[in-house]
């Protein structure tokens, strides 16, 4: 990171709000709009104006995810964005949790230990 690209960002960050909406979305790679709304108490018009504004200056990355918007850290890995989506999603990570810890999962036990129904759970895994 460049000293110029450095004070770029002090400069981008001295408002209290901006920077703490960038620190969340930091802490929190890959979250949504509403996670931000409840993990900062602030206005949605206030997140709205500096999230777009931390895009604006590339500190932060918006990637559309079917019809959400998740916000990432401008150094986040590419790699891990779709993953990081994935496990986002609970009734997929409870699936992925349960296979990798049980070596003879069947289609009915991982509907019990989700209380998914079976097509949901047959979605799931074909995509």
């Amino acid at each position: 990171m460049t000293s110029e690209y450095s004070s770029q960002k002090d400069k981008i960050l001295e408002l209290e709000t901006r920077k703490k909406i960038y620190n969340l979305v930091k802490e929190h790679a890959g979250c949504h709009f509403r996670d931000l709304e409840r993990k900062s108490n602030l206005p949605a018009s206030s997140i709205k104006y500096h999230l777009n504004y931390l895009a604006k200056y590339k500190l932060i990355q918006e990637e559309k995810d079917g019809n959400n918007i998740r916000y990432f850290p401008k150094e986040f890995n590419p790699e891990n964005k779709n993953l990081l989506g994935l496990l986002r999603k609970k009734s997929l990570r409870d699936i992925l949790l349960f296979i990798l810890t049980n070596k003879n999962c069947s289609h009915s036990n991982i509907v019990n230990f989700t209380n998914l129904s079976p097509p949901t759970i047959t979605w799931y895994l074909k995509n």
